[in-house]
Protein backbone atom coordinates (compact mmCIF):
# COMPACT_ATOMS: atom_id res chain seq x y z
CA UNK A 1 0.00 0.00 0.00
CA UNK A 2 2.37 2.23 0.95
CA UNK A 3 4.60 1.85 -2.14
CA UNK A 4 1.37 2.43 -4.23
CA UNK A 5 1.47 5.86 -3.07
CA UNK A 6 5.23 6.48 -3.44
CA UNK A 7 4.75 5.43 -7.11
CA UNK A 8 1.80 8.00 -7.76
CA UNK A 9 3.78 11.01 -5.93
CA UNK A 10 6.82 10.08 -8.99
CA UNK A 11 5.26 12.70 -11.31
CA UNK A 12 2.96 15.26 -8.60
CA UNK A 13 5.53 18.05 -9.07
CA UNK A 14 5.07 17.98 -12.97
CA UNK A 15 5.78 19.18 -14.53
CA UNK A 16 26.88 20.47 -29.73
CA UNK A 17 25.47 23.78 -31.23
CA UNK A 18 22.94 25.44 -30.93
CA UNK A 19 19.69 23.06 -30.61
CA UNK A 20 16.08 24.05 -30.80
CA UNK A 21 13.17 23.32 -28.81
CA UNK A 22 10.02 24.09 -31.00
CA UNK A 23 6.44 24.23 -28.92
CA UNK A 24 2.76 24.24 -30.49
CA UNK A 25 0.47 25.33 -27.33
CA UNK A 26 -2.44 26.93 -26.72
CA UNK A 27 -1.99 30.34 -25.85
CA UNK A 28 -4.13 32.63 -24.14
CA UNK A 29 -2.16 36.01 -24.83
CA UNK A 30 0.32 35.06 -27.71
CA UNK A 31 2.03 38.13 -26.59
CA UNK A 32 3.44 37.04 -23.77
CA UNK A 33 6.49 35.41 -22.98
CA UNK A 34 7.16 32.38 -22.28
CA UNK A 35 10.38 30.50 -20.40
CA UNK A 36 12.33 27.21 -21.08
CA UNK A 37 14.18 26.71 -17.64
CA UNK A 38 15.27 24.11 -16.06
CA UNK A 39 15.80 22.76 -12.58
CA UNK A 40 18.52 23.33 -10.24
CA UNK A 41 18.33 21.02 -7.31
CA UNK A 42 15.03 20.47 -6.42
CA UNK A 43 13.83 24.02 -5.19
CA UNK A 44 15.46 26.30 -7.75
CA UNK A 45 14.89 27.10 -11.21
CA UNK A 46 17.28 28.20 -13.83
CA UNK A 47 16.24 30.07 -16.98
CA UNK A 48 17.83 29.59 -20.00
CA UNK A 49 15.38 31.32 -22.98
CA UNK A 50 12.32 33.09 -23.06
CA UNK A 51 10.12 33.85 -26.29
CA UNK A 52 7.08 34.80 -27.96
CA UNK A 53 4.71 33.30 -30.03
CA UNK A 54 5.88 33.19 -33.91
CA UNK A 55 3.66 34.28 -36.77
CA UNK A 56 3.12 30.71 -37.39
CA UNK A 57 1.87 29.63 -34.13
CA UNK A 58 5.26 28.15 -32.62
CA UNK A 59 7.35 28.90 -30.22
CA UNK A 60 10.99 28.23 -30.60
CA UNK A 61 13.21 28.13 -27.21
CA UNK A 62 17.36 27.91 -28.32
CA UNK A 63 19.84 26.95 -26.18
CA UNK A 64 23.46 28.48 -25.67
CA UNK A 65 26.17 28.01 -27.76
CA UNK A 66 27.47 24.11 -27.16
CA UNK A 67 23.75 23.11 -26.49
CA UNK A 68 21.61 22.15 -23.67
CA UNK A 69 22.63 20.81 -20.59
CA UNK A 70 20.83 17.56 -20.14
CA UNK A 71 18.25 17.83 -17.06
CA UNK A 72 14.54 18.11 -16.57
CA UNK A 73 13.06 21.06 -18.22
CA UNK A 74 10.22 23.00 -18.51
CA UNK A 75 7.62 25.04 -20.50
CA UNK A 76 7.08 27.88 -17.95
CA UNK A 77 4.33 30.37 -18.47
CA UNK A 78 3.89 31.36 -14.23
CA UNK A 79 5.38 29.42 -11.22
CA UNK A 80 2.33 27.80 -11.06
CA UNK A 81 1.92 26.50 -14.01
CA UNK A 82 4.72 24.61 -16.69
CA UNK A 83 5.11 21.65 -18.81
CA UNK A 84 7.82 19.58 -17.98
CA UNK A 85 10.20 17.35 -20.49
CA UNK A 86 12.88 15.70 -20.63
CA UNK A 87 16.21 16.44 -22.26
CA UNK A 88 19.34 14.28 -22.06
CA UNK A 89 22.10 16.83 -23.94
CA UNK A 90 22.27 14.74 -26.66
CA UNK A 91 19.28 15.86 -29.03
CA UNK A 92 19.48 17.96 -32.28
CA UNK A 93 15.79 19.33 -32.00
CA UNK A 94 13.07 18.54 -30.09
CA UNK A 95 9.62 19.02 -31.24
CA UNK A 96 6.49 18.86 -28.98
CA UNK A 97 2.91 19.61 -29.16
CA UNK A 98 0.01 19.50 -26.18
CA UNK A 99 -3.31 20.52 -25.12
CA UNK A 100 -2.41 22.94 -21.91
CA UNK A 101 -6.14 21.08 -20.55
CA UNK A 102 -4.53 17.82 -20.34
CA UNK A 103 -0.26 17.80 -20.78
CA UNK A 104 0.15 14.48 -19.96
CA UNK A 105 -1.90 12.62 -22.27
CA UNK A 106 -2.18 14.86 -25.16
CA UNK A 107 1.56 15.49 -25.78
CA UNK A 108 3.08 14.61 -28.85
CA UNK A 109 6.76 14.58 -29.83
CA UNK A 110 9.11 14.07 -32.47
CA UNK A 111 12.68 14.18 -31.79
CA UNK A 112 12.93 12.88 -28.53
CA UNK A 113 13.21 9.08 -27.85
CA UNK A 114 13.64 10.37 -24.38
CA UNK A 115 9.99 11.59 -24.04
CA UNK A 116 8.31 9.44 -26.06
CA UNK A 117 9.37 6.91 -23.26
CA UNK A 118 8.83 8.88 -20.58
CA UNK A 119 5.48 10.15 -21.45
CA UNK A 120 4.07 6.92 -22.43
CA UNK A 121 5.17 5.39 -19.04
CA UNK A 122 3.35 8.77 -17.28
CA UNK A 123 0.01 7.89 -19.44
CA UNK A 124 0.20 4.39 -18.20
CA UNK A 125 1.14 5.84 -14.59
CA UNK A 126 -1.84 8.23 -14.59
CA UNK A 127 -4.27 5.50 -15.65
CA UNK A 128 -3.63 3.91 -12.42
CA UNK A 129 -3.32 6.18 -10.29
CA UNK A 130 -7.06 6.83 -11.43
CA UNK A 131 -7.75 2.90 -10.30
CA UNK A 132 -5.94 3.39 -7.02
CA UNK A 133 -7.83 6.30 -6.08
CA UNK A 134 -11.02 4.29 -6.69
CA UNK A 135 -9.84 1.42 -4.64
CA UNK A 136 -8.62 4.19 -1.67
CA UNK A 137 -12.00 5.21 -1.48
CA UNK A 138 -13.41 2.61 -1.29
CA UNK A 139 -11.46 1.38 1.38
CA UNK A 140 -11.87 4.71 3.23
CA UNK A 141 -15.34 3.73 3.56
CA UNK A 142 -15.84 -0.23 3.51
CA UNK A 143 -16.16 -1.74 7.02
CA UNK A 144 -16.77 -5.52 5.85
CA UNK A 145 -13.20 -7.39 6.91
CA UNK A 146 -13.51 -9.52 3.76
CA UNK A 147 -13.82 -6.85 1.21
CA UNK A 148 -11.33 -4.98 3.12
CA UNK A 149 -9.12 -6.95 2.58
CA UNK A 150 -9.92 -7.85 -0.83
CA UNK A 151 -9.35 -4.42 -2.02
CA UNK A 152 -5.92 -4.23 0.14
CA UNK A 153 -4.89 -7.29 -2.35
CA UNK A 154 -6.39 -5.18 -5.39
CA UNK A 155 -4.21 -2.30 -4.07
CA UNK A 156 -1.25 -4.50 -3.67
CA UNK A 157 -1.39 -5.61 -6.65
CA UNK A 158 -1.97 -2.42 -8.65
CA UNK A 159 1.33 -1.21 -7.00
CA UNK A 160 2.97 -4.52 -8.20
CA UNK A 161 1.65 -3.56 -11.72
CA UNK A 162 3.66 -0.34 -11.81
CA UNK A 163 7.22 -1.54 -10.12
CA UNK A 164 6.76 -4.02 -12.64
CA UNK A 165 6.19 -1.65 -15.32
CA UNK A 166 8.81 1.18 -14.39
CA UNK A 167 10.94 -1.53 -14.59
CA UNK A 168 10.23 -3.07 -18.03
CA UNK A 169 10.31 0.80 -19.27
CA UNK A 170 14.43 0.96 -17.86
CA UNK A 171 15.22 -2.94 -19.02
CA UNK A 172 14.18 -2.05 -22.22
CA UNK A 173 15.80 1.61 -22.72
CA UNK A 174 19.01 1.39 -20.77
CA UNK A 175 20.74 4.41 -22.19
CA UNK A 176 18.47 6.57 -21.72
CA UNK A 177 18.53 9.37 -19.28
CA UNK A 178 14.57 9.05 -18.62
CA UNK A 179 15.26 5.90 -17.27
CA UNK A 180 18.23 7.26 -14.84
CA UNK A 181 15.21 9.38 -14.02
CA UNK A 182 12.28 6.84 -13.66
CA UNK A 183 15.35 4.46 -11.79
CA UNK A 184 16.01 7.49 -9.37
CA UNK A 185 12.31 7.21 -8.30
CA UNK A 186 12.10 3.46 -7.45
CA UNK A 187 12.09 2.59 -3.80
CA UNK A 188 13.99 0.09 -1.94
CA UNK A 189 11.88 -2.96 -1.64
CA UNK A 190 11.22 -3.03 1.95
CA UNK A 191 11.70 -6.69 3.08
CA UNK A 192 8.43 -8.86 4.06
CA UNK A 193 10.42 -11.34 6.26
CA UNK A 194 11.55 -10.25 9.67
CA UNK A 195 14.57 -11.87 11.23
CA UNK A 196 14.19 -13.26 14.60
CA UNK A 197 16.86 -12.27 17.00
CA UNK A 198 18.57 -14.77 19.66
CA UNK A 199 16.24 -14.00 22.43
CA UNK A 200 13.58 -14.96 20.19
CA UNK A 201 12.31 -11.42 19.53
CA UNK A 202 11.79 -10.15 16.03
CA UNK A 203 14.70 -7.83 14.88
CA UNK A 204 12.67 -4.59 14.91
CA UNK A 205 15.20 -2.30 12.72
CA UNK A 206 15.66 -5.04 10.54
CA UNK A 207 13.41 -3.42 7.41
CA UNK A 208 14.73 0.08 8.31
CA UNK A 209 18.07 -0.93 7.82
CA UNK A 210 17.73 -2.65 4.55
CA UNK A 211 15.61 0.10 3.07
CA UNK A 212 18.49 2.64 4.47
CA UNK A 213 21.31 0.78 3.30
CA UNK A 214 19.79 0.75 -0.36
CA UNK A 215 18.24 3.98 -0.34
CA UNK A 216 20.72 5.66 -3.02
CA UNK A 217 20.89 2.34 -5.54
CA UNK A 218 18.96 3.92 -7.75
CA UNK A 219 20.49 7.50 -8.26
CA UNK A 220 23.40 7.58 -10.65
CA UNK A 221 26.19 10.25 -8.64
CA UNK A 222 28.32 9.73 -12.08
CA UNK A 223 25.77 11.90 -13.71
CA UNK A 224 25.81 15.46 -13.45
CA UNK A 225 22.95 16.05 -15.63
CA UNK A 226 21.32 14.88 -12.20
CA UNK A 227 21.46 18.07 -10.43
CA UNK A 228 19.29 19.72 -13.16
CA UNK A 229 16.31 18.01 -11.81
CA UNK A 230 14.76 17.54 -8.46
CA UNK A 231 15.74 13.89 -7.64
CA UNK A 232 19.47 14.37 -6.75
CA UNK A 233 18.33 17.34 -3.42
CA UNK A 234 14.99 15.31 -3.11
CA UNK A 235 16.94 11.89 -1.89
CA UNK A 236 19.25 14.38 -0.17
CA UNK A 237 16.85 15.54 2.15
CA UNK A 238 14.74 12.84 2.11
CA UNK A 239 17.40 10.34 3.62
CA UNK A 240 19.35 13.41 5.54
CA UNK A 241 16.03 14.35 7.34
CA UNK A 242 14.29 10.99 7.87
CA UNK A 243 16.69 7.87 7.84
CA UNK A 244 19.73 9.30 9.63
CA UNK A 245 20.03 10.17 13.60
CA UNK A 246 20.39 13.74 14.01
CA UNK A 247 23.34 13.04 16.43
CA UNK A 248 26.99 14.65 15.17
CA UNK A 249 28.50 10.77 14.97
CA UNK A 250 25.90 9.57 13.24
CA UNK A 251 26.00 12.55 10.94
CA UNK A 252 30.12 12.22 10.81
CA UNK A 253 29.58 8.95 9.20
CA UNK A 254 26.19 9.39 7.15
CA UNK A 255 27.78 12.35 5.22
CA UNK A 256 31.50 10.84 4.57
CA UNK A 257 29.64 7.94 3.39
CA UNK A 258 27.31 9.63 1.09
CA UNK A 259 30.26 12.45 -0.16
CA UNK A 260 32.29 9.77 -1.13
CA UNK A 261 29.39 7.76 -3.28
CA UNK A 262 29.18 11.45 -4.47
CA UNK A 263 32.85 11.46 -6.13
CA UNK A 264 31.78 9.61 -8.89
CA UNK A 265 31.53 13.32 -10.71
CA UNK A 266 33.04 16.08 -9.52
CA UNK A 267 30.18 18.66 -10.16
CA UNK A 268 28.01 16.12 -8.34
CA UNK A 269 30.51 16.17 -5.32
CA UNK A 270 30.58 19.69 -5.23
CA UNK A 271 26.68 19.94 -5.37
CA UNK A 272 26.22 17.25 -2.45
CA UNK A 273 29.08 19.19 -0.40
CA UNK A 274 27.16 22.42 -0.75
CA UNK A 275 23.77 21.00 -0.02
CA UNK A 276 24.98 19.22 3.30
CA UNK A 277 26.84 22.26 4.27
CA UNK A 278 24.29 24.39 4.13
CA UNK A 279 21.53 22.07 5.84
CA UNK A 280 24.01 21.89 8.76
CA UNK A 281 24.56 25.21 8.94
CA UNK A 282 21.35 26.42 8.70
CA UNK A 283 19.95 23.87 11.18
CA UNK A 284 17.86 24.28 14.12
CA UNK A 285 19.14 21.11 16.21
CA UNK A 286 21.61 22.38 18.68
CA UNK A 287 25.10 20.58 18.83
CA UNK A 288 25.87 19.77 15.50
CA UNK A 289 28.96 22.17 14.95
CA UNK A 290 31.15 19.23 14.31
CA UNK A 291 29.56 18.26 11.31
CA UNK A 292 30.55 21.50 9.89
CA UNK A 293 33.53 21.38 11.41
CA UNK A 294 34.21 17.38 10.12
CA UNK A 295 33.15 18.90 6.53
CA UNK A 296 35.77 22.09 6.79
CA UNK A 297 38.46 19.75 7.87
CA UNK A 298 37.93 16.48 5.91
CA UNK A 299 36.39 17.41 2.12
CA UNK A 300 36.26 21.12 1.86
CA UNK A 301 40.20 21.27 2.73
CA UNK A 302 41.23 18.35 1.34
CA UNK A 303 38.98 17.77 -1.48
CA UNK A 304 37.45 21.00 -3.02
CA UNK A 305 40.13 21.96 -5.72
CA UNK A 306 37.59 24.11 -7.32
CA UNK A 307 37.65 26.86 -4.83
CA UNK A 308 40.77 29.58 -4.65
CA UNK A 309 43.27 29.69 -2.70
CA UNK A 310 41.81 32.70 -0.67
CA UNK A 311 38.73 30.48 -0.31
CA UNK A 312 40.46 27.64 0.86
CA UNK A 313 42.27 29.98 3.34
CA UNK A 314 38.85 31.06 5.33
CA UNK A 315 37.92 27.94 5.47
CA UNK A 316 40.94 27.60 7.51
CA UNK A 317 40.74 30.20 9.13
CA UNK A 318 36.85 29.49 10.38
CA UNK A 319 37.85 25.73 11.23
CA UNK A 320 40.58 26.93 13.87
CA UNK A 321 38.08 29.11 15.29
CA UNK A 322 35.09 26.54 15.80
CA UNK A 323 37.26 22.87 16.68
CA UNK A 324 38.06 24.22 20.19
CA UNK A 325 34.38 25.49 20.41
CA UNK A 326 32.93 22.40 19.40
CA UNK A 327 29.75 21.03 21.68
CA UNK A 328 30.68 18.87 24.18
CA UNK A 329 34.24 20.57 25.00
CA UNK A 330 35.78 22.74 27.68
CA UNK A 331 35.15 26.10 27.16
CA UNK A 332 38.47 27.67 26.90
CA UNK A 333 39.63 29.49 29.81
CA UNK A 334 38.66 32.28 31.02
CA UNK A 335 40.45 34.16 33.66
CA UNK A 336 38.67 37.76 34.06
CA UNK A 337 38.36 40.98 36.52
CA UNK A 338 35.04 42.51 38.02
CA UNK A 339 34.85 46.26 37.94
CA UNK A 340 36.98 45.88 41.58
CA UNK A 341 38.89 44.17 40.22
CA UNK A 342 38.75 41.07 41.73
CA UNK A 343 39.86 37.82 39.99
CA UNK A 344 37.48 35.11 38.20
CA UNK A 345 38.47 31.95 36.79
CA UNK A 346 35.87 30.54 34.76
CA UNK A 347 37.23 26.67 35.62
CA UNK A 348 36.76 27.27 39.11
CA UNK A 349 33.51 28.60 39.04
CA UNK A 350 30.94 26.30 41.32
CA UNK A 351 27.62 25.73 39.16
CA UNK A 352 25.34 23.00 37.57
CA UNK A 353 25.18 25.32 34.61
CA UNK A 354 27.19 28.33 33.92
CA UNK A 355 25.63 30.70 31.38
CA UNK A 356 28.54 32.76 29.35
CA UNK A 357 26.75 35.86 27.85
CA UNK A 358 29.48 37.77 26.09
CA UNK A 359 28.04 41.41 25.53
CA UNK A 360 29.37 45.22 24.81
CA UNK A 361 28.02 47.90 27.18
CA UNK A 362 26.93 49.85 24.02
CA UNK A 363 25.20 47.36 22.69
CA UNK A 364 21.73 47.68 21.58
CA UNK A 365 20.74 44.32 21.79
CA UNK A 366 23.04 43.74 24.36
CA UNK A 367 20.80 46.36 26.18
CA UNK A 368 17.47 44.86 25.04
CA UNK A 369 18.49 41.65 26.19
CA UNK A 370 19.77 42.71 30.00
CA UNK A 371 16.31 42.64 31.73
CA UNK A 372 15.43 39.12 30.46
CA UNK A 373 18.92 37.58 31.85
CA UNK A 374 18.98 39.41 35.31
CA UNK A 375 15.48 37.78 35.43
CA UNK A 376 16.85 34.96 34.74
CA UNK A 377 19.58 34.71 37.47
CA UNK A 378 17.39 36.53 39.65
CA UNK A 379 14.78 33.34 39.19
CA UNK A 380 17.31 30.02 38.45
CA UNK A 381 20.09 31.08 40.79
CA UNK A 382 18.56 28.36 43.74
CA UNK A 383 18.59 25.56 40.65
CA UNK A 384 22.67 25.74 40.55
CA UNK A 385 23.11 28.24 37.14
CA UNK A 386 24.85 30.90 37.91
CA UNK A 387 25.20 34.21 34.92
CA UNK A 388 28.90 35.06 33.69
CA UNK A 389 28.44 38.55 31.93
CA UNK A 390 31.41 39.01 30.07
CA UNK A 391 32.05 42.52 28.43
CA UNK A 392 34.19 41.98 25.55
CA UNK A 393 35.20 46.03 24.25
CA UNK A 394 38.98 46.14 25.05
CA UNK A 395 38.82 50.01 23.93
CA UNK A 396 35.47 50.99 25.83
CA UNK A 397 36.81 51.79 29.12
CA UNK A 398 35.78 50.88 32.97
CA UNK A 399 33.20 53.27 33.45
CA UNK A 400 30.99 51.73 30.21
CA UNK A 401 30.79 48.48 31.81
CA UNK A 402 29.70 50.21 35.33
CA UNK A 403 27.09 52.93 33.37
CA UNK A 404 25.36 49.28 32.46
CA UNK A 405 25.93 47.59 35.62
CA UNK A 406 23.95 50.16 37.08
CA UNK A 407 21.24 51.14 34.27
CA UNK A 408 20.37 47.62 34.12
CA UNK A 409 20.48 46.25 37.61
CA UNK A 410 23.02 43.56 36.46
CA UNK A 411 25.25 43.47 39.60
CA UNK A 412 23.58 40.21 40.87
CA UNK A 413 25.09 38.80 37.71
CA UNK A 414 29.30 37.67 37.87
CA UNK A 415 29.78 40.76 35.86
CA UNK A 416 33.64 40.59 34.54
CA UNK A 417 35.57 41.94 31.75
CA UNK A 418 39.31 42.00 30.13
CA UNK A 419 41.33 45.04 31.38
CA UNK A 420 44.52 43.26 30.54
CA UNK A 421 43.75 42.48 26.67
CA UNK A 422 44.45 38.92 27.03
CA UNK A 423 41.87 37.50 25.54
CA UNK A 424 41.10 38.23 21.53
CA UNK A 425 36.86 37.40 21.70
CA UNK A 426 36.39 37.22 17.97
CA UNK A 427 38.87 34.21 16.88
CA UNK A 428 38.75 32.93 20.56
CA UNK A 429 35.05 32.40 21.40
CA UNK A 430 33.79 32.90 17.77
CA UNK A 431 31.97 36.14 18.85
CA UNK A 432 31.56 37.49 15.71
CA UNK A 433 28.28 39.57 17.49
CA UNK A 434 26.91 40.44 20.62
CA UNK A 435 25.21 39.21 23.01
CA UNK A 436 26.81 35.75 21.99
CA UNK A 437 25.61 33.09 25.13
CA UNK A 438 27.44 29.55 25.92
CA UNK A 439 25.84 27.45 27.75
CA UNK A 440 28.32 24.99 29.89
CA UNK A 441 27.59 22.16 32.21
CA UNK A 442 29.63 21.58 35.69
CA UNK A 443 32.97 20.49 33.78
CA UNK A 444 32.35 23.65 31.88
CA UNK A 445 31.83 21.93 28.68
CA UNK A 446 30.13 23.28 26.14
CA UNK A 447 26.20 21.86 25.92
CA UNK A 448 24.86 25.21 23.94
CA UNK A 449 25.17 28.04 22.12
CA UNK A 450 23.09 31.33 20.91
CA UNK A 451 20.10 30.10 22.66
CA UNK A 452 17.92 33.14 23.31
CA UNK A 453 17.89 33.53 27.27
CA UNK A 454 13.97 33.20 27.20
CA UNK A 455 14.98 29.63 25.71
CA UNK A 456 17.57 28.42 28.08
CA UNK A 457 15.88 26.69 30.76
CA UNK A 458 13.82 25.13 27.67
CA UNK A 459 17.04 23.81 26.03
CA UNK A 460 18.16 22.54 29.67
CA UNK A 461 15.15 21.02 30.26
CA UNK A 462 15.44 18.45 27.09
CA UNK A 463 18.82 18.39 27.97
CA UNK A 464 18.06 16.39 30.88
CA UNK A 465 15.74 14.48 29.54
CA UNK A 466 17.57 13.49 26.83
CA UNK A 467 20.53 12.58 28.78
CA UNK A 468 22.61 14.36 26.59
Amino acid sequence: MKKWFLFCTLWSFAAVGQQKITVKMPLANPNQYVHLAHYYGSKQLSKVDSVKVGSDGLLRFQSPEGGWKGGLYMVLLSPSKFYDLVVSGKEDDIYMEFDTTDYVNSVKFKGSKENEVMFNYRKFLTQKMKVGESLQRQLGTETNPSKVSTLQRQLDALGKEVNGEIKRVIDANPDLFASKLLRANIEPEIPTVIPTLPNGKKDSTYAYRVYKAQFFDGLDFSDERMIRTPFLESKLERYFSNLVYQKTDSLKKETTKVLEMSKKNKDIYRYTLWYITNKYETTDVVGLDGVIIHLYENFYLKDADWLEQSTLDRFRERLNIMKPLETGKVLPELVLKDAEGKIYQLSQQKAKYTIVNFYSPTCGHCKDAAPALVKFQDENKSKGIVVWNVATDHERDLEEMKKFIKEYDTSRLINVYDPDKKYDFFTKYDVYSTPTVYILDEKKRIIGRRIPIEEVLNFIAHYEKNGL
